[in-house]
């Protein structure tokens, strides 16, 4: 199987900080406090859930990518 690139080991590393970043922990790495408005909350959990959409996109690419790997090194290439 493939080696995980600098690439990859950095989105893995974005999706391990995404993990403690919902809920109200959104509003704290985004505004720095949790003393904001609700306008702002929602702001904050959308930014979470847009970053959080991108990572899983980058992780599925990764994924695929190892798996075409390792079906080639087989010799299961479609």
């Amino acid at each position: 199987m493939s080696k995980l690139s600098c690439h990859d080991e950095s989105i893995i590393a974005q999706a391990h900080h995404l993990v403690d970043v919902s809920g109200p922990a959104a509003v704290r790495a985004y505004f720095g406090t949790d003393a904001v408005s609700s306008a702002d909350s929602a702001h904050a959990y959308a930014e979470a859930l847009s970053q959080a959409t991108w990572v899983i996109g980058e992780l599925l690419a990764i994924i695929e990518r190892l798996a075409d790997a390792e079906a080639g090194a087989n010799g299961d290439g479609e």
